[in-house]
């Protein structure tokens, strides 16, 4: 299963990509609920859709870098398979990301959407367009495909045929927006991370042609910015239904200065230097949001409860990774002590 886990890289987005995702959902069956049983039915088909998937753009990107990765001496899962291989196992990826449709129906808003996102990792790897080292274009490919179509695509899936109301609507949108932000920052970070393996296999990049230093001021001056209000503008949309979630947005953001700043002591830095550091608010789209939407649909109606226990058991290695309970425990009595000082 670990080898399996490798091939299709999925430390690169099981973690990271999955839970804000499943973040989505929970919100779309808190303002608009079914069924337990048909929720779980949609559940288990997106989470199966989503691991196929994102192997299927992993495979298709590590088989069209295998002469640049060979020529930056970086590791590529494709490389020790013939063709018929390669070809084999982006099939079966294929598979496993399209069977849960025909068990599950879709309507032509998710068909749509579906059809897109499988086309996006094509032009972005596969030559002549290779759209990947098309320059700002590489950009909006990649948060389109890994991010804002997606995020649109959760909501689509548990509309499940019906008419969305209006505050699901201006949910949808503000979240693609997030989406779109987010997926830039994090495309901008992993080509600032691998800018020397770039440029030692002579790979233009965005970041190598406009350098480092100038999109790093780029993610904190401009696109971070825009990234963070539209998540509070997520919270407000939903206000009238959902009054906690602005208050939880607002108090992770709050909580995540604290730690930066005075319980590691390090910078609060949306764009850092590298892939060691931890990356702002990282733990609220990937632990809090989706654990805490998990957590209120579970007061919303019990049977949702084993949702949640699976939340914490699927992700668990991450929550203890990030030590998300010690930090906060932590940062909880700095807080007390400092009000008790002022007292």
């Amino acid at each position: 299963m670990h080898r399996l886990f490798d091939l299709i890289r999925g430390n690169d987005w099981w973690y990271s990509k999955i839970p804000p995702l499943l973040a989505f959902a929970y919100l779309n069956l808190l303002l608009q609920p079914l069924p337990p049983l048909e929720a779980y039915t949609r559940l288990a088909a997106f989470l199966s859709w989503a691991i196929g998937f994102a192997a299927y753009a992993h495979v298709i990107n590590d088989w069209t870098d295998i002469g640049e990765d060979r020529r930056a001496g970086k590791k590529n899962r494709m490389a020790p398979f013939s063709r018929q291989k390669r070809a084999a196992i982006l099939g079966i990826t294929i598979v496993v990301s399209l069977a849960p449709w025909a068990l599950v129906p879709l309507d032509a808003r998710a068909w749509i959407l579906l059809a897109f996102d499988y086309f996006i990792p094509i032009v972005y790897s596969v030559p002549p367009l290779r759209v990947k080292e098309r320059g700002v274009l590489s950009v909006f490919a990649d948060a389109g495909v890994a991010h804002v179509v997606p995020t649109l695509l959760v909501f689509a899936i548990f509309a499940n045929g019906r008419n969305l109301e209006t505050v699901t609507v201006f949910a949808m949108f503000v979240a693609g927006i997030w989406a779109l932000f987010v997926g830039a920052r994090n495309f901008l970070l992993g080509q600032i991370w691998d800018v020397e393996n770039d440029t030692r296999a002579g790979v233009n990049t965005f970041t190598r042609a406009v350098g480092v230093e100038r999109v790093r001021q780029w993610i904190t001056r401009f696109i971070f910015p825009i990234e963070v209000c539209a998540l509070l503008a997520l919270g407000i949309s939903v206000v009238a239904v959902l009054p906690w979630l602005l208050a939880v947005i607002l108090a992770a953001l709050f909580f995540d200065v604290v730690k930066c700043k005075s319980l590691w002591r390090i910078p609060y830095n949306p764009a850092p230097r590298t892939g060691e550091q931890y990356v702002p608010p990282h733990d609220l789209y990937q632990v809090w949001l989706p654990l805490v939407c998990a957590g209120a649909l579970a007061i919303q109606n019990i049977g949702y409860a084993p949702l949640l226990v699976l939340q914490i058991i699927l992700f668990y290695p991450d929550m203890e990774r990030r030590k998300i309970l010690p930090a906060a425990v932590a940062c909880t009595r700095l807080g007390a002590r400092r009000v008790l000082r002022k007292q």
